[in-house]
């Protein structure tokens, strides 16, 4: 874990659920446009929409541009900046936290909501988490 560190003033923050919201961030500062998905529509939306704040409708986002976005079966099939959502805590089997990964083979994360930096993908993660790991291949 690490300290909080100043959080870019150019986007929303929500503090204490902070992780979708910052890997959509991390996304959008590498060229990817917010353009939003909910079930009931497609079309253009804000930063602050749901798809990029709440980490269950990033995961059905993703799910719905394949060829922006593809599912991978682990996390160290991932490389620096593609996505990692989990089921946390484990219960329910639906994503509530998303991590960038930050290092070759998916060995490494970041986030926010707890802040963490360089930590290892399954740190602190209890045995039976459900995941989702999504190459950004945009």
């Amino acid at each position: 874990e690490c300290s909080p560190e100043p959080h870019n003033p150019d986007y929303s923050y929500y503090e204490g659920a902070d992780c979708t919201n910052y890997a959509s961030q991390v996304l959008h500062a590498g060229g990817y446009p917010f353009r939003g998905w909910n079930k009931y529509s497609i079309f253009h939306w804000f930063p602050d929409s749901r798809t990029w704040t709440y980490a269950p409708d990033l995961n059905q986002y993703f799910s719905q541009y394949e060829t922006e976005f593809a599912y991978r079966s682990w996390p160290t099939d991932l490389d620096r900046g593609d996505i990692f959502l989990q089921d946390w805590p484990p219960g329910d089997g639906i994503p509530d936290h998303a991590a960038v990964i930050v290092g070759q083979g998916g060995g490494l994360r970041d986030q926010h909501s707890g802040p963490r930096k360089r930590v290892a993908w399954d740190y602190m993660m209890p045995e039976g988490t459900a995941y989702w790991s999504w190459q950004v291949v945009w």
